[in-house]
């Protein structure tokens, strides 16, 4: 009865009432026992967190016990009411520009090891993007990707429009000496010929044709320089960044020496290059590690610390999604950690994409945020 009289009120706008209710409501719950009881409670809170009440919704939470601080997980209440109950103050909290109480229901939710319904994660992503600096989005992000994969097309959309506002090409090189002028942090895409590179950069950047992408091998033959703006956080401050797509790899139709000098200015690159902070090596998730990737996995040796080095596996919805198909592409991932075990204690992240089903893109942004933003982010303190 309590909870028609509460959705009467806010109908009516009188959310003013609602406060009082509180007491009404907390002792109509105190002995709840059903899912549909639950279901309910789960419903006034939402309607509290909508209203702008969410401190109220705070109490009424720890009135079912669900704690936003809680150190372990839910014991007889149903983990799809604790789950959901916690995603709507999170959500409620952000909306209101409330970042880090948000963000410490979210850890909850992340220690606990609970799932979030992906439009929820897409609503509080998306309020994250509009009210965070870029050190509150990237951990929001993380969280988010923990609670949920976020493998659809509009979740990365959503990221690629509120962080990437504008992308153009700058120009191809051929040499350390006509490479654009290092005033900006920058990424580069390497692989063997056909990986991929070019549709990654297109897919991240939500563009069809901005890479040219090509069946045939060793299409690129340059450093294609793209400079992007990234417009994220309270202050809408810019950010400058760029993204390299470079030669493939193998160059099956090109000469010896020709492969050899590529490999060189790939090298010079790497050690001399100072405002490169990644190189995302993409590898076909198909195949593995083959005798090009080497190429690719030579960088790690004179690569600076400062620099992340991350593997894509490309192509992942070409594996059937089906038993073998899974065991298939974990078989493969498993291979090309060892490889990379083999040639570098340092940390490498392995993400797994499809440029096709987006699958892994907003992963792929997220790392992104982190090589290029965060370190241009001097206040990473929201109320």
């Amino acid at each position: 009865m309590s909870f028609t009289v509460m959705k009467a009120l806010s109908n009516l706008d009188r959310k003013d009432m609602l406060p009082l209710m509180l007491p009404l409501w907390a002792d109509s719950v105190k002995n709840i026992d059903s899912d549909e009881d639950y279901l309910i409670a789960t419903s006034v809170v939402r309607l509290y967190c909508r209203l702008g009440l969410v401190d109220l919704a705070e109490d009424l939470a720890s009135v079912v016990g669900v704690s936003t601080a809680a150190e372990s997980g839910p014991s007889t209440i149903p983990q799809f009411c604790y789950s959901n109950i916690l995603a709507e103050i999170s959500l409620g909290f952000i909306t209101q520009g409330s970042v880090h109480k948000a963000q410490s229901c979210m850890d909850t939710m992340k220690a606990l090891e609970l799932y979030i319904e992906i439009d929820v994660a897409k609503k509080i992503l998306k309020q994250f993007l509009i009210n965070g600096r870029p050190h509150a989005i990237r951990r929001a992000i993380t969280t988010l990707l923990a609670l949920n994969d976020l493998d659809d097309h509009e979740s990365v959309q959503m990221v690629t429009n509120y962080y990437i506002r504008s992308v153009e090409f700058v120009k191809g090189s051929v040499s350390m000496a006509t490479l654009p002028p290092a005033t900006c942090p920058e990424v580069c895409f390497i692989g063997r010929s056909n990986v991929g590179k070019s549709s990654l950069i297109n897919m991240i950047c939500n563009r069809k044709s901005l890479a040219f992408t090509s069946k045939s091998p060793g299409k690129t033959s340059e450093f294609n320089y793209f400079e992007a703006k990234g417009v994220v956080g309270v202050q809408k401050e810019d950010h400058l960044f760029h993204l390299v797509d470079l030669p493939g790899v193998g160059f099956a139709r090109k000469d010896k020496a020709l492969r050899e000098r590529w490999a060189n200015l790939l090298q010079q690159y790497a050690t001399g290059r100072a405002e490169l902070r990644a190189v995302y090596h993409l590898i076909d998730s198909r195949h593995g590690v083959l005798d090009a990737d080497e190429e690719c996995f030579s960088l790690l040796e004179c690569l600076p610390m400062h620099a992340q080095y991350i593997v894509v596996l490309t192509k992942a919805d070409k594996h059937k999604d089906t038993d073998k198909g899974n065991k298939e592409l974990q078989s493969v991932m498993n291979r090309v950690i060892e490889e990379v075990r083999k040639r570098t204690d340092r940390e490498v992240k392995i993400l797994l994409t499809s440029s096709n089903t987006r699958r892994g893109g907003v992963r792929v942004l997220s790392s992104l945020i982190d090589a290029v933003a965060i370190t241009n982010d001097q206040d990473v303190q929201v109320a």
